[in-house]
């Protein structure tokens, strides 16, 4: 409905990133449901992952930008995968 409207509106480009993010969605779950539930575990955790490096990326940058570090108990549990920033 909102790809309509945009369309309608005359933003094809709005539109058009909508549409390739609802089409990115429909594979990545189709290719999920596919591969079974290993799979889908392995992208469920890939978050953490991903936080971790996030963090790592935040502490190398906290102090230019005046914000106070993650403490080295949270980073620890990051690296574990064992908590969820």
């Amino acid at each position: 409905m909102e790809i309509h409207h945009l369309l309608k509106g005359g933003f094809a480009d709005g539109a058009f990133a909508r549409w390739r993010s609802l089409h990115e969605l429909s594979i990545t779950t189709t290719f999920i449901k596919q591969a079974g539930s290993d799979t889908a575990e392995r992208f469920l955790h890939y978050r953490y992952l991903w936080e971790y490096y996030f963090a790592q990326t935040y502490q190398e940058h906290a102090d230019d930008l005046d914000e106070e570090q993650i403490d080295d108990e949270t980073m620890a549990s990051l690296e574990e995968g064992k908590v969820s920033w």
